[in-house]
């Protein structure tokens, strides 16, 4: 349809929309795994394991609010500042990620471990809030519930591909640290798909602007 075109005319929506999928790659990872891996390959017990993923829920918290607010300081300066933020927090939310997958079951007593925790579920929850406001900035009022109808079905692509990604890579390793390892990568493809947003969220944001004078960062 006309509105379908529209919507994937923009090249930042079809930005995000890949993002999104790429994302969801390592939160199956945190949401459908981690537990289990926590427990048999690191060999915690159910206590700090339920201790560690709270800390990432805790993370994620600060990460959404926080990073909502300042994704709408730096659009209100450059929406360039916006997605180069979201761009950076996503691919260094990779590496608390990624050194936890890699612990050794004796270093789980470590500080930094639990530290890990809390700063990966930061940097990774910053991205959520400012992919919204992104995708609603560069669609045209009348477009919007289609392109978010888009982005829910991009997630859930995500959703419900990441684990049947992750159990075929765990097969093809035999090995689930191996396996999960390439599995949070997929966090530095969803910061290299933000960091092109550069190239397009100002040209598209200026588009869209023609048409809705009222456009706004947050809602």
């Amino acid at each position: 349809s006309a509105k379908l075109r529209e919507v994937l005319e923009s090249r930042t929506a079809l930005l995000v929309y890949l993002q999104g999928i790429f994302g969801c790659i390592p939160w199956s990872i945190l949401s459908v795994f981690m537990t289990d891996y926590l427990a048999f390959d690191l060999q915690m017990n159910i206590h700090r394991s339920s201790l560690v993923m709270l800390l990432f829920g805790v993370g994620a918290t600060v990460g959404q609010v926080a990073g909502g607010f300042a994704g709408q300081v730096l659009f209100n300066k450059d929406p360039v500042y916006q997605v180069a933020m979201i761009a950076t927090t996503c691919t260094l939310g990779s590496i608390p990620m990624l050194s936890i997958v890699n612990y050794e079951p004796r270093e789980t007593h470590d500080l930094a471990f639990y530290a890990f925790f809390f700063c990966g579920g930061t940097l990774a929850a910053v991205a959520g809030p400012n992919i919204r406001s992104i995708l609603q900035n560069v669609t045209r009022p009348e477009n919007r519930g289609l392109a978010f109808a888009l982005y829910t079905l991009a997630d859930d692509v995500g959703r419900g591909g990441g684990p049947f990604l992750v159990s075929q890579l765990i097969m093809l390793f035999d090995n689930r640290r191996a396996a999960f390892t390439v599995g949070m990568l997929a966090w530095v493809v969803g910061g290299f798909l933000c960091a092109m947003m550069v190239y397009t969220y100002k040209v598209d944001v200026h588009t869209t602007a023609k048409y809705d004078t009222g456009a706004v960062n947050m809602k």
